[in-house]
């Protein structure tokens, strides 16, 4: 019987922007000029929606919250499963492969309890936007990296604009009580909804938690 590891950190975007940001000061000198001319002509809070109407369709409209929430959480519980030297190749390209939909439904109405229309409107908002989908595909990768797993193509650090944003966000009231929320792993949390159902999937690959 395995481990099941929880990092609540890890489970949403936002948690580590401060430190990624802090971690972008060596920045190419054109980006670095690039970013701040755009810190000049930026308000003091991000134009969300201008970047999700330019932003093409990566996740679905609406849903982005969901999307990118559940997607952090079955990384942070598989990654560290996937290195486990008694798994198969099988049982690790199965632990891969799950599939997010087997708790999308669950998620939507965790966070519709949770949050209100205006404050869903937001969130999905920040999460289609360019800065947070680059932030959130770099962050993954990172994670990869740190736990020793291989990447074929490492994306670039996003823009420093672009995690300044992030940053923002994170720091807004909005955004820590984002945090406060997924990062609870008491009665009612995300987890304590989402780990049952995973676990369900995870015995599909002959892993017993």
């Amino acid at each position: 019987m395995k481990t099941l590891i929880l990092r609540p950190v890890l489970f949403t975007t936002l948690a580590v922007g401060s430190a990624l940001l802090s971690a972008c000061d060596d920045t190419p000198k054109e980006q670095t000029e690039e970013a701040t001319n755009d810190q000049h002509l930026a308000p003091a809070r991000p134009n969300l929606e201008t970047e999700a109407q330019t932003v093409e369709p990566q996740i679905e409209v609406g849903y982005a919250l969901t999307d990118v929430t559940l997607s952090n959480l079955l990384q942070s519980i598989t990654i560290p499963l996937q290195k486990d030297k008694t798994l198969t190749d099988i049982q690790k390209t199965c632990l891969k492969t799950i599939d997010k939909s087997f708790a999308q439904q669950q998620v939507q109405n965790f966070f519709l309890s949770k949050f209100t229309p205006e404050e869903l409107e937001e969130l999905n908002a920040f999460y289609q936007s360019k800065s947070a989908i680059a932030y959130t595909k770099y962050g993954r990768e990172q994670l990869l990296i740190s736990e020793g797993l291989i990447v074929n193509q490492v994306t670039k650090r996003p823009k420093r604009s672009q995690m300044k944003k992030v940053k923002e966000f994170s720091q807004s009231p909005l955004g820590q009580k984002y945090m406060q929320v997924v990062q609870d792993t008491g009665n009612g949390s995300l987890v304590s909804v989402v780990i049952p159902l995973l676990k369900q999937e995870i015995k599909k690959c002959g892993i017993t938690l």
